[in-house]
C-alpha cells in the first residue's frame, strides 16, 4: 500500500508504502450516502472507493509535517495500492463498535458485549448490509497511478511522461473472482461458510459438506 500525506501549510507530500496481505474495507455510511440499514446494498467498488478516497487529519490529531514542522493545519492522507499481488484478498468490515455514554451519546470506535469503560458502555452490531461483487475486479481505479492522476493532472510530467514506478500493468489490474467467505448470524455468535471455484465450477463448503453451487447463488 502507498499512503501519502499532504501537509495543509506548504504542500508537502511525506509516502510511505507498507507491505499488506490484502485489505480491510468499510462498508460505506449514511453519510456518504449509503444507509447501513439491513435492507440497504452497497457495491464493493464502492467500498474501494471510500478506502482510496482522500481524508483530512484534523489538527487535533495531526503531527508535525516533515519539511515545515507546521502541525496545526490540516493533512490529507491518502491511500492506494502501490503493486498489485497474485492473488487479493479483500475483508468487509461487518463488526461496528461504538461507546455510550451517560447521555446516550454515541462515539465511533469501540465494542459491545456489555462491557464499560469508566463512563461510558461498549456497545456493536453487525452490519448486515449485502456488498454486491463483480466477478471480475478491475483494480486500476484504486492503484497509486490513479490517485497520483487525480491529484496532479498534468503535472504527471514530473514523472518523465510515463507511468510511476509503482504501477501494475494493465492485464494485472483484474482479478477473476475465486472464493467468497459468508458470515451468518449475529456479533455474539455465528457460522462460516465458502464458495470456491475450481476449473470453472462453484462450490459450497460448509465444514465437512461440500456441494456444487450455482453462481447466482455465490452473487447473493
Amino acid at each position: 500500500l502507498r499512503s501519502d500525506v499532504t501537509c495543509g501549510a506548504c504542500g508537502h507530500t511525506s509516502t510511505v508504502h507498507d507491505p499488506t496481505v490484502g485489505l480491510s474495507l468499510d462498508v460505506p455510511s449514511a453519510a456518504n450516502g449509503n444507509a447501513t440499514g439491513s435492507k440497504q446494498s452497497v457495491t464493493l467498488e464502492a467500498c474501494l472507493s471510500q478506502f482510496a478516497r482522500a481524508e483530512h487529519i484534523d489538527s487535533d490529531e495531526s503531527f508535525p509535517c516533515g519539511r515545515c514542522g507546521d502541525s496545526t493545519r490540516v493533512k490529507t492522507k491518502q491511500m492506494a495500492a502501490r503493486r498489485l499481488p497474485p492473488a487479493l484478498v479483500l475483508q468487509i468490515k461487518r463488526f461496528e463498535t461504538n461507546f455510550m455514554g451517560k447521555a446516550g451519546s454515541m462515539k465511533a470506535g469501540s465494542k459491545k458485549s456489555g462491557l464499560g469503560n469508566g463512563d461510558s458502555v461498549a456497545i456493536g452490531r453487525k452490519i448486515d448490509v449485502h456488498v454486491s461483487f463483480p466477478f471480475v475486479l478491475n483494480m486500476r481505479p484504486y492503484c497509486a497511478s490513479a490517485a497520483l492522476r487525480s491529484r496532479y493532472g498534468n503535472r504527471m510530467r514530473w514523472f518523465g511522461n510515463r507511468e510511476p514506478a509503482d504501477t501494475s500493468p494493465e492485464d494485472r489490474a483484474k482479478y477473476d473472482l475465486y472464493a467468497v467467505v459468508v458470515h451468518s448470524g449475529t456479533m455474539e455468535s455465528g457460522h462460516y461458510i465458502a464458495y470456491v471455484q475450481w476449473q470453472g465450477v462453484w462450490f459450497r463448503c460448509d465444514d465437512h459438506q461440500v456441494t456444487r453451487a450455482d453462481p447466482a447463488t455465490v452473487a447473493k
